[in-house]
């Protein structure tokens, strides 16, 4: 089992938050907390989430996901998700997130959104 950690670091003029484990509802507020850090700076920010490490996905980091979203959409940024993990695409997709925020298999086209 990999133990949980939230990674967060700054590539030409895009944050990265790396997310390795079982997002569960004890540790979904490690992700809460990086994102309230990025966003408490007011600026236009391109965000990428990465959750191909992620093996479980719960209903909460759905909540915070969408809150994010509006933040940074409020602020001229932009969210994007990626996940290479087919289980927990597919959990995103029934909790209805595609339609929201967009989501990438694949990293380079990610970048590529946020660069749009």
């Amino acid at each position: 089992m990999t133990t949980f950690n939230v990674k967060t670091s700054e590539n030409a003029g895009i944050y990265f938050i790396e997310v390795n484990g079982d997002l569960d509802n004890d540790t979904y507020v490690s992700v809460e907390k990086q994102l309230k850090e990025l966003l408490s700076n007011n600026q236009p920010l391109k965000v990428l989430i990465d959750f191909t490490g992620v093996y479980g996905f719960c209903s909460a980091a759905e909540f915070v996901l969408v809150w994010a979203n509006d933040a940074l959409n409020e602020k001229g940024g932009k969210l994007a998700l990626l996940c290479g993990n087919k289980n927990v695409l597919e959990l995103m997709v029934a909790f209805g997130l595609d339609k929201i925020i967009n989501i990438f298999e694949e990293k380079e086209k990610a970048i590529s959104y946020l660069n749009s």
